[in-house]
């Protein structure tokens, strides 16, 4: 069992927030069915879950209809998906 002071002493982790993912468009308010980490990294298989339309993998917004484009990154050794821009539809 670990004393108080042992506690103290410990780094404590990074806290990761989870959001819904926002539309990048800048006058849209939609909300995608994915996660997102405070750290901009999407949760789950977002990537095999994208739409892709002439080699560009996107996420369509229901509200506005326009893409949010994702792609695959390379992060410390892990592969991480993350929004890389926005585009009209």
């Amino acid at each position: 069992m670990s004393s108080a002071a042992d506690q103290a002493s410990e780094p404590k982790a990074p806290v990761l927030k989870i959001n819904v993912l926002k539309c990048r468009g800048e006058a849209c308010n939609g909300l995608l069915a994915y996660e997102e980490t405070n750290e901009g990294f999407l949760l789950g298989q977002a990537l095999l879950l994208a739409d892709e339309v002439d080699g560009k993998r996107f996420l369509p917004c229901p509200e506005c209809g326009g893409r949010n484009l994702v792609e695959e990154k390379d992060v410390a050794g892990k592969m991480r998906t993350c929004v890389i821009g926005f585009e009209a539809a």
